[in-house]
């Protein structure tokens, strides 16, 4: 952690308390990749944890999607979270995802759940 949460506002005040308490948000995301030219196709309302599933009728090569998982760990507050890519459908119909945490990629099924406590709360999808 290159920020330490305890002495930062949990707001969006600044890039510090940002980062270190309040976090990013799905629409902060969205719009900076609008700005470097990608089309949000579309993107899901905020869902209570656990109740957001990639349409992977949506995915392709080309037309990957953004998932915002919330880090729950077998409870009901959220600790914290991060985005992952759901990049593609294998050929037996899993989600590959690609998750910066630890550089690891997953096939799975298109949610809700994610390895070690992690809900899909949100998700918006891309194009070229």
């Amino acid at each position: 952690m290159s920020l330490d949460p305890r002495k930062f506002p949990a707001d969006q005040e600044t890039f510090q308390d940002m980062f270190a308490s309040a976090g990013t948000f799905m629409n902060q995301v969205t719009q900076k990749l609008i700005y470097d030219g990608l089309r949000v196709t579309s993107t899901t309302g905020w869902s209570s944890p656990g109740a957001a599933v990639v349409d992977t009728r949506k995915l392709s090569d080309t037309t990957p999607a953004i998932v915002l998982l919330g880090c729950y760990g077998g409870t009901t507050i959220c600790t914290g979270g991060h985005f992952i890519v759901a990049s593609r459908v294998t050929s037996s119909g899993k989600v590959v995802f690609l998750n910066p945490w630890e550089g690891q990629l997953h096939e799975l099924g298109p949610g809700p759940s994610f390895p070690q406590g992690g809900l899909f709360e949100q998700i918006a999808y891309l194009s070229a």
